[in-house]
């Protein structure tokens, strides 16, 4: 796989960015700020108008490319995670098959179909040892996927740290457990909106 970007593009900017250092240095939130419905950029535009601004300005400048087998893996996941914008994340709850519960976070992560309704979430292969997630569905086969709103969203980036299998990440975010319908793993009952999921294809 091989990408090209423009070099005056603001996603270049985005590569080198450490989360934690941008998370705390940003300015304040302001839970008074919401999104607004607006008209498209040109209401006038017609069929074959083409691009009415932005990268047409730059429409002449080489653009950078990286084939993606040449880069490392580290460089590689900054580029995508970078342009890649925005992605959702999957809050994901499961048990362990020793009755152990799991809560995590994955930023690989797209529904696939409504018909069927599919989805799909994809784990690293950690050289230090397996997702606690990754292994708790492939031994029960179910899981819930728990959309995360900003009223908890520390508590859900709470839930990233590495820690020990045996470690409840359900305490540590003091988030509630409420009980599934046709799953054991429970649903997020801060979370507006949760799916009981079943592993059918790998």
């Amino acid at each position: 796989m091989s990408v090209k970007l423009l070099p005056q593009s603001p996603f270049l900017s985005y590569i080198s960015r450490t989360p934690f250092r941008r998370w705390h240095s940003s300015k304040k939130f302001d839970p008074n700020k919401s999104f607004q419905s607006t008209s498209s950029p040109l209401p006038e535009w017609k069929l074959g108008d083409g691009a009415f601004r932005g990268l047409s300005e730059h429409e002449n400048s080489p653009k950078k490319t990286w084939i993606l087998d040449e880069i490392s893996t580290k460089d590689s996941y900054k580029l995508l995670t970078s342009a890649i914008i925005p992605r959702p994340i999957a809050f994901i709850s499961t048990i362990a098959e020793d009755g152990t519960p799991n809560l995590a976070p994955f930023s690989y992560f797209s529904m696939i179909s409504h018909n069927p309704p599919l989805l799909s979430v994809s784990f690293s292969l950690s050289p230090r040892r397996p997702k606690d997630t990754r292994e708790n569905i492939l031994a029960t086969k179910e899981f819930t996927v728990n959309i995360i709103s900003e009223h908890f969203i520390e508590a859900a980036n709470a839930t990233a740290v590495e820690a020990p299998a045996d470690v409840d990440e359900w305490i540590i975010s003091g988030l509630t457990m409420e009980p599934s319908s046709q799953v054991k793993p429970a649903c997020v009952k801060e979370s507006l909106f949760s799916m009981e999921c079943q592993l059918n294809c790998l």
